[in-house]
Protein backbone atom coordinates (compact mmCIF):
# COMPACT_ATOMS: atom_id res chain seq x y z
CA UNK A 1 0.00 0.00 0.00
CA UNK A 2 2.65 2.62 0.71
CA UNK A 3 4.37 1.40 -2.29
CA UNK A 4 0.87 2.21 -4.21
CA UNK A 5 0.82 5.21 -2.31
CA UNK A 6 4.67 6.67 -3.37
CA UNK A 7 3.87 5.99 -6.97
CA UNK A 8 0.57 7.82 -7.38
CA UNK A 9 2.56 11.21 -5.61
CA UNK A 10 5.46 10.42 -7.92
CA UNK A 11 2.74 10.16 -10.70
CA UNK A 12 0.86 12.83 -9.82
CA UNK A 13 4.35 15.12 -9.69
CA UNK A 14 5.28 14.33 -13.21
CA UNK A 15 2.03 15.37 -13.98
CA UNK A 16 1.60 18.73 -11.95
CA UNK A 17 5.40 19.75 -12.13
CA UNK A 18 5.29 20.86 -16.20
CA UNK A 19 1.98 21.81 -15.91
CA UNK A 20 3.23 24.70 -13.25
CA UNK A 21 5.87 25.65 -15.34
CA UNK A 22 3.66 25.84 -18.71
CA UNK A 23 1.87 28.04 -16.66
CA UNK A 24 4.49 30.34 -14.87
CA UNK A 25 5.91 30.78 -18.94
CA UNK A 26 2.71 32.08 -20.10
CA UNK A 27 2.15 34.31 -16.89
CA UNK A 28 5.75 35.54 -17.40
CA UNK A 29 4.92 35.54 -21.65
CA UNK A 30 2.02 37.89 -21.21
CA UNK A 31 3.92 39.78 -18.51
CA UNK A 32 6.07 41.58 -20.91
CA UNK A 33 4.93 44.02 -23.44
CA UNK A 34 6.36 44.66 -26.70
CA UNK A 35 5.46 47.68 -28.96
CA UNK A 36 3.78 48.97 -25.89
CA UNK A 37 3.85 52.57 -27.53
CA UNK A 38 3.71 51.71 -31.36
CA UNK A 39 3.98 54.43 -33.95
CA UNK A 40 0.80 54.92 -35.56
CA UNK A 41 0.89 57.57 -38.43
CA UNK A 42 -2.39 58.39 -40.17
CA UNK A 43 -4.61 55.19 -38.82
CA UNK A 44 -6.90 55.15 -41.53
CA UNK A 45 -7.35 51.64 -41.96
CA UNK A 46 -9.79 49.79 -39.19
CA UNK A 47 -9.17 45.54 -38.50
CA UNK A 48 -10.76 43.50 -35.97
CA UNK A 49 -9.70 41.13 -33.32
CA UNK A 50 -12.83 38.71 -33.24
CA UNK A 51 -12.82 36.24 -30.31
CA UNK A 52 -15.18 32.96 -29.57
CA UNK A 53 -13.83 32.47 -26.11
CA UNK A 54 -10.99 30.57 -26.79
CA UNK A 55 -9.70 31.11 -30.52
CA UNK A 56 -8.84 34.74 -31.89
CA UNK A 57 -9.23 35.65 -35.78
CA UNK A 58 -7.67 39.03 -37.07
CA UNK A 59 -10.51 40.51 -39.46
CA UNK A 60 -8.96 42.94 -42.04
CA UNK A 61 -10.80 44.67 -45.36
CA UNK A 62 -11.05 42.57 -48.26
CA UNK A 63 -9.83 45.56 -50.49
CA UNK A 64 -7.70 48.10 -49.69
CA UNK A 65 -4.99 49.85 -52.25
CA UNK A 66 -2.18 47.61 -50.28
CA UNK A 67 -3.91 44.26 -51.08
CA UNK A 68 -6.74 42.36 -52.47
CA UNK A 69 -7.84 39.17 -50.35
CA UNK A 70 -9.62 37.67 -53.27
CA UNK A 71 -6.66 37.26 -54.88
CA UNK A 72 -4.86 34.85 -52.29
CA UNK A 73 -8.68 33.81 -50.76
CA UNK A 74 -11.07 33.10 -53.65
CA UNK A 75 -15.16 33.63 -53.05
CA UNK A 76 -15.08 30.70 -55.55
CA UNK A 77 -13.55 28.25 -52.89
CA UNK A 78 -16.67 29.03 -50.49
CA UNK A 79 -19.88 27.07 -51.05
CA UNK A 80 -21.77 30.48 -51.44
CA UNK A 81 -19.65 32.56 -53.18
CA UNK A 82 -20.30 36.51 -52.65
CA UNK A 83 -18.57 40.08 -54.10
CA UNK A 84 -20.26 41.82 -51.49
CA UNK A 85 -18.31 41.07 -48.85
CA UNK A 86 -16.22 43.78 -46.79
CA UNK A 87 -14.66 42.44 -44.66
CA UNK A 88 -12.43 38.46 -44.59
CA UNK A 89 -11.10 36.73 -41.15
CA UNK A 90 -8.10 34.64 -41.00
CA UNK A 91 -7.31 31.97 -38.03
CA UNK A 92 -4.97 29.62 -37.97
CA UNK A 93 -4.63 26.13 -36.35
CA UNK A 94 -4.15 22.47 -36.81
CA UNK A 95 -6.01 21.07 -39.99
CA UNK A 96 -7.03 17.57 -37.91
CA UNK A 97 -8.56 19.76 -35.19
CA UNK A 98 -10.50 21.59 -37.91
CA UNK A 99 -11.67 18.45 -40.07
CA UNK A 100 -12.61 16.59 -36.88
CA UNK A 101 -13.88 19.95 -34.51
CA UNK A 102 -16.41 21.81 -36.08
CA UNK A 103 -17.64 22.74 -32.90
CA UNK A 104 -16.49 22.59 -29.52
CA UNK A 105 -18.88 19.21 -27.79
CA UNK A 106 -17.22 17.57 -31.41
CA UNK A 107 -13.70 17.79 -29.09
CA UNK A 108 -12.08 14.17 -28.25
CA UNK A 109 -8.54 13.60 -26.51
CA UNK A 110 -6.97 12.11 -29.49
CA UNK A 111 -8.15 14.96 -31.45
CA UNK A 112 -6.76 17.54 -28.71
CA UNK A 113 -3.74 14.65 -28.15
CA UNK A 114 -2.66 15.15 -31.83
CA UNK A 115 -3.16 18.33 -32.35
CA UNK A 116 -0.97 19.72 -28.74
CA UNK A 117 1.72 16.81 -29.11
CA UNK A 118 1.95 15.26 -32.74
CA UNK A 119 4.07 17.27 -35.84
CA UNK A 120 0.37 17.54 -38.08
CA UNK A 121 -0.50 19.58 -40.53
CA UNK A 122 -2.02 22.84 -40.30
CA UNK A 123 -4.81 25.61 -42.35
CA UNK A 124 -5.61 28.85 -42.13
CA UNK A 125 -9.39 29.43 -41.52
CA UNK A 126 -10.84 32.83 -44.08
CA UNK A 127 -14.23 33.65 -43.36
CA UNK A 128 -16.20 36.54 -45.88
CA UNK A 129 -17.91 38.70 -43.80
CA UNK A 130 -21.16 41.31 -44.57
CA UNK A 131 -20.54 43.19 -41.67
CA UNK A 132 -18.14 42.42 -38.74
CA UNK A 133 -20.63 39.78 -36.74
CA UNK A 134 -22.36 41.42 -33.15
CA UNK A 135 -22.36 38.53 -31.35
CA UNK A 136 -18.74 37.81 -30.51
CA UNK A 137 -15.91 39.24 -28.50
CA UNK A 138 -14.98 42.35 -30.74
CA UNK A 139 -12.18 44.57 -30.70
CA UNK A 140 -11.73 47.11 -33.26
CA UNK A 141 -7.97 48.48 -34.58
CA UNK A 142 -7.08 51.54 -36.64
CA UNK A 143 -3.84 50.57 -38.05
CA UNK A 144 -1.42 52.92 -40.65
CA UNK A 145 -0.84 51.81 -43.90
CA UNK A 146 2.92 50.43 -43.31
CA UNK A 147 1.20 48.24 -40.10
CA UNK A 148 -1.58 46.99 -42.54
CA UNK A 149 1.52 46.25 -45.02
CA UNK A 150 3.32 44.25 -41.93
CA UNK A 151 0.26 42.08 -41.36
CA UNK A 152 -0.53 41.53 -44.79
CA UNK A 153 2.56 40.21 -45.57
CA UNK A 154 2.98 38.00 -42.49
CA UNK A 155 -0.74 36.25 -43.06
CA UNK A 156 0.58 35.85 -46.85
CA UNK A 157 3.64 34.26 -45.96
CA UNK A 158 1.38 31.86 -43.59
CA UNK A 159 -0.60 30.51 -46.85
CA UNK A 160 1.30 27.22 -48.83
CA UNK A 161 1.30 28.07 -52.23
CA UNK A 162 1.27 25.97 -55.42
CA UNK A 163 3.59 26.49 -58.49
CA UNK A 164 1.54 28.85 -60.08
CA UNK A 165 1.91 30.90 -56.74
CA UNK A 166 -1.72 30.14 -56.11
CA UNK A 167 -3.19 29.17 -52.82
CA UNK A 168 -4.33 25.71 -52.01
CA UNK A 169 -7.90 25.00 -50.41
CA UNK A 170 -8.72 21.76 -48.37
CA UNK A 171 -11.41 20.26 -51.07
CA UNK A 172 -14.76 19.73 -48.77
CA UNK A 173 -13.58 21.22 -45.77
CA UNK A 174 -16.31 24.14 -44.25
CA UNK A 175 -18.16 25.40 -41.47
CA UNK A 176 -20.76 27.60 -43.25
CA UNK A 177 -21.22 29.24 -46.59
CA UNK A 178 -18.94 32.63 -46.91
CA UNK A 179 -16.30 30.32 -45.90
CA UNK A 180 -13.06 28.30 -46.89
CA UNK A 181 -9.66 26.58 -45.22
CA UNK A 182 -6.29 26.83 -46.77
CA UNK A 183 -3.25 24.92 -46.87
CA UNK A 184 -0.45 26.36 -44.02
CA UNK A 185 2.89 26.19 -42.79
CA UNK A 186 3.41 25.55 -39.48
CA UNK A 187 2.49 22.95 -36.93
CA UNK A 188 0.71 23.33 -33.56
CA UNK A 189 1.78 22.76 -30.56
CA UNK A 190 1.49 23.80 -26.45
CA UNK A 191 4.15 26.95 -27.62
CA UNK A 192 2.45 27.50 -30.89
CA UNK A 193 -1.14 27.91 -30.61
CA UNK A 194 -3.60 29.39 -32.79
CA UNK A 195 -3.51 32.45 -30.28
CA UNK A 196 0.14 32.36 -30.48
CA UNK A 197 -0.41 32.59 -34.08
CA UNK A 198 -2.41 35.93 -33.62
CA UNK A 199 -0.04 37.61 -31.39
CA UNK A 200 3.02 37.18 -33.51
CA UNK A 201 1.21 38.75 -36.20
CA UNK A 202 0.60 41.50 -34.09
CA UNK A 203 3.92 41.87 -32.99
CA UNK A 204 5.21 41.39 -36.62
CA UNK A 205 3.07 44.57 -37.40
CA UNK A 206 4.58 46.58 -34.89
CA UNK A 207 1.00 46.77 -32.70
CA UNK A 208 1.46 46.39 -29.19
CA UNK A 209 1.10 42.42 -28.02
CA UNK A 210 2.87 39.99 -25.29
CA UNK A 211 6.21 39.18 -25.58
CA UNK A 212 4.47 35.09 -26.06
CA UNK A 213 0.91 33.66 -25.13
CA UNK A 214 -0.94 30.50 -26.35
CA UNK A 215 -4.47 32.19 -25.18
CA UNK A 216 -6.65 34.74 -25.69
CA UNK A 217 -6.36 36.49 -22.88
CA UNK A 218 -2.39 37.52 -23.35
CA UNK A 219 -3.72 39.18 -26.89
CA UNK A 220 -6.51 40.98 -24.97
CA UNK A 221 -4.70 41.90 -21.87
CA UNK A 222 -2.74 44.78 -24.33
CA UNK A 223 -6.50 45.50 -25.43
CA UNK A 224 -8.69 45.86 -22.27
Amino acid sequence: MRQLVRFLKYFLGILFVPLVLYFAIVLIGVAIPVNSNPETINPDIKIYLISNGVHVDIAVPVKTDIIDWTEVVHPQHTLLPTTNSSYVSFGWGDLLFYQNTPEWKDLTFKTAFQALFLKTPSAIHARFHDGIPKNENIKPLMIDSLQYRRLSEYISNTFIYDKGGKSQPVKGLHYGGQDAFYKAKGSLNLFNTCNTWVNKALKHSGLKASLWTPFEEGIFFRYP
